[in-house]
């Protein structure tokens, strides 16, 4: 019944792009879904590659979360740092180690690495996420991992990548979402933080990051000032270069707080500003970062309802753990389709210019409602059943010889000569 189904859907197609699908694609159309156990027994490669960040880390342990769960596969991870996967909690046994030539591991192609051991062979091989300057590519992969082709192989996008993959995440039309998760948070502030305090955690990789963070302080100052004493918690970079932020901060926030200090990386307090007019204290707290995971969903809960992210995968990290927060984003180079994304379907309209995007005055009374956007975007209700589809194929290519006969058959044919064949076989 499946290779008839997956015979259609040859005959059905127009390019031959899609051929390789074809046996996942029956499963997709005849609507069966795949139990916890249907994956038992079965080994998922994770091939990551980072660039500049924890992002890329946390989606491939995300998804990672989602195939234990719903199919209890085994996965192992393939990647260029190891150490990040293992602060996430991944046991250094699900992990190969990439190693690359040159000093610099940002970035890497695969056919440019070699593994520390063996990679073990797979049922299926995802990539996850294909950065952003790259594009998916199975011939890249098939130099690292032996048996990977063109039916067990699928790519992962970052959020709203422009290049075509097997999975684009994000939002926005043809898309599966963004990767959301129950989480249960601790109660209670992360240690040493007492005073109400606002998150502004951003890059200093992009340009604007300086009228960012001065955006979003001077709103949080004026929309805050009810308080005596009031922190911002920022990215220890704030106070590495603090000299040079430091003028246009007091004059942001001293309408607001007369008095300004900071608390640096070593855990000291510094005075930046003493004036006379209310004896209200902001301080700019550089002493918190990094933090693993189950304390930066703690630190998010814990703050202030306004709170300034950028990058994919903290805005799915807030959006699980406290979907009653007011997002506002940093909107980087890369990421621009990301930004306006969330700005269409949040909906928060002051996402739409970097001049807003990071906060702003004219939004002291606005409240999000992510309601309905939780609904839509889901990762797990709209990429669930493909991955049901492509899992139940991995599991006949393993039992079945007529499925692994099946693709031999459609492998590197032209779509003219398959589907001649195809249909004299159907007259005979």
């Amino acid at each position: 019944m499946v290779i008839d189904e997956a015979e259609e859907y040859i005959l059905s197609l127009r390019s031959g792009d899609n051929i390789k699908d074809a046996v996942w694609e029956a499963y997709y159309e005849l609507g069966t879904r795949c139990s916890k156990k249907c994956g038992e027994g079965m080994n998922v490669l994770i091939l990551t590659a980072p660039c500049y960040g924890f992002g890329d880390i946390i989606f491939a342990v995300k998804l990672a979360a989602y195939l234990r769960s719903w199919y209890g596969c085994r996965v192992t991870f393939v990647t260029t740092h190891s150490a990040g996967f293992q602060k996430m909690g991944i046991n250094p046994k699900d992990i190969v180690e990439l190693k690359s030539k040159v000093s610099n591991i940002e970035c890497r192609r695969f056919a440019l690495l070699t593994p520390v051991r063996a990679i073990p062979s797979a049922d299926l091989v995802f990539i996850a996420p294909v950065p952003t300057n790259y594009d998916a590519s199975l011939k890249d992969v098939q130099k690292l991992v032996r048996n990977a082709n063109q039916f067990n192989t699928f790519f992962f996008s970052e959020y709203n990548h422009d290049e075509p993959t097997d999975f684009p995440t994000g939002i926005g039309k043809d898309t599966y979402g963004i990767f959301l998760s129950d989480v249960v948070v601790k109660p209670g502030k992360p240690a040493g933080l007492k005073a109400p305090y606002a998150v502004a955690y951003i890059t200093d990789a992009s340009q604007s990051h300086e009228r960012c963070l001065y955006s979003f302080i001077q709103m949080v100052a004026a929309k805050y000032n009810g308080h005596n004493k009031f922190d911002v918690v920022v990215p220890s970079w704030v106070c590495d270069d603090l000299e040079h932020f430091r003028k246009n901060i007091i004059n942001k926030v001293k309408p607001y707080f007369s008095e300004v200090d900071y608390v640096g990386k070593d855990g000291k307090r510094t005075a930046m500003h003493r004036g006379k007019e209310n004896g209200k204290l902001l301080t700019i707290r550089c002493d918190t970062f990094p933090l693993p995971i189950s304390e930066m969903l703690r630190l998010i809960k814990a703050s202030v309802p306004d709170i300034l992210l950028t990058g994919d995968q903290s805005v799915s990290d807030c959006l699980s753990c406290c979907p009653s927060k007011t997002i506002w984003y940093q909107i980087t180079p890369w990421k621009g389709a990301f930004g306006k994304g969330l700005a269409k379907e949040l909906p928060q309209k002051y996402l739409l210019k970097k001049g807003t995007s990071c906060g702003t005055l004219k939004a002291l009374k606005y409240r999000s409602n992510f309601t309905k956007f939780l609904d839509k975007w889901d990762f797990r209700k709209l990429a669930k059943p493909k991955l049901d589809a492509v899992v139940l194929a991995a599991k006949a290519r393993r039992s079945s010889s007529q499925v692994r006969d099946f693709e031999r058959f459609i492998e590197k044919k032209k779509l003219v000569t398959l589907k001649k064949k195809i249909r004299s076989a159907e007259k005979n």
